[in-house]
């Protein structure tokens, strides 16, 4: 009796510290960026108003200000802006699947034009890496130029904090000088435009998407731990929704957008040009603590660097394109 007691009580004190970590704060948070982003810079965009869905209507659940968009055995899903544009602010609030075991499930936001130019696209992307249980969600941030496919720019972070408990807001900047993304008010990623390279940076109007599909194939520790149907659906959650960019008007507006500073500063709600010193510090902070992949340093994948990785100093801080 007493060794069941004792049996029965180390199973109890096990699982209270499984319970304690699963509600402990994930990593330390970065020092403050210094400038709020999303509030008080731009109005929301209702999901109705914005978006429309292309890919699975079944699985996808929209309310006025937010859709959910469900994977099963069935079916993943997307949606779309219902206007392409040409510089801006994107940005949604997104709650990941919550699931006991995610892995394989890829959840993303994105800017592109895979659908005007099939054969050509530019795409500037986030995604969420499913998990085994215990183990973080995984961002990966991506960027393809022209249609070139075969070279990806992929940078991985483990966030400071649980993505699937409650929902956070995820940013694309995108201007003639720079790509930036941003978790929260935190700059994780910028990409600057160097003219010297120029006909690659994404200067062609670009349609938002939000999708969830299985990518068991890669998106897990290398593909090695697959999606289980068994703890299907896995459901996400988007809301918050900005998109803020040049549209077209008469043809002339997607023209203006890309020589008028005063529309691109407009559209992108005043944010300054480049980031400032406190945004530069809190990205390498997230950076160094945070980042556990980084092309530029994939010398098995790319031999010879990439063009922009044989410009980059000593630090990981940005990608010069």
């Amino acid at each position: 009796m007493r060794r069941s007691f004792i049996g029965l009580l180390c199973v109890w004190l096990w699982l209270s510290k499984l319970m304690r970590m699963e509600t402990s704060v994930v990593g330390e948070e970065p020092p403050e960026a210094g400038i709020s982003i999303v509030k008080g810079r731009f109005a929301y965009t209702s999901y109705d108003a914005g978006f429309e869905s292309v890919w699975s209507s079944p699985q996808i659940s929209p309310s006025r200000d937010s859709v959910s968009l469900a994977l099963d055995r069935s079916s993943g899903a997307g949606f779309r802006s219902k206007k392409a544009y040409l510089y801006g602010f994107f940005s949604a609030s997104i709650k990941l699947p919550d699931n006991y075991y995610s892995a394989g499930v890829v959840t993303t936001f994105y800017i592109s034009n895979a659908e005007l130019h099939p054969k050509e696209h530019d795409e500037v992307d986030f995604e969420f890496l499913g998990r085994v249980h215990g183990e973080k969600y995984v961002l990966q941030t991506n960027m393809y130029m022209r249609g070139n496919t075969s070279i990806g720019r992929e940078q991985r972070t483990r966030l400071w904090f649980d993505p699937s408990k409650e929902a956070h807001s995820y940013s694309i900047l995108w201007t003639p000088q720079h790509i930036v993304y941003f978790v929260d008010d935190v700059p994780i990623r910028e990409l600057v435009q160097d003219h010297k390279l120029h006909q690659i940076y994404p200067s062609r109007p670009l349609h938002v998407y939000g999708t969830i599909w299985d990518g068991s194939s890669w998106a897990t520790n290398g593909g090695k731990d697959k999606v289980d149907y068994t703890f299907s659906p896995f459901v996400a959650t988007y809301m918050n929704f900005v998109l803020s960019g040049c549209v077209e008007k008469n043809g002339d507006e997607f023209k203006n957008c890309s020589s008028d500073k005063h529309m691109i500063s407009k559209v992108t709600g005043k944010l300054p040009p480049s980031l400032t010193q406190s945004q530069t510090e809190s990205m390498h902070w997230v950076q160094h603590h945070y980042m556990t992949y980084n092309y530029c340093e994939d010398y098995d994948r790319y031999p010879k660097p990439l063009p922009e990785c044989q410009r980059k100093n000593s630090k990981r801080n940005k990608d010069e394109l």
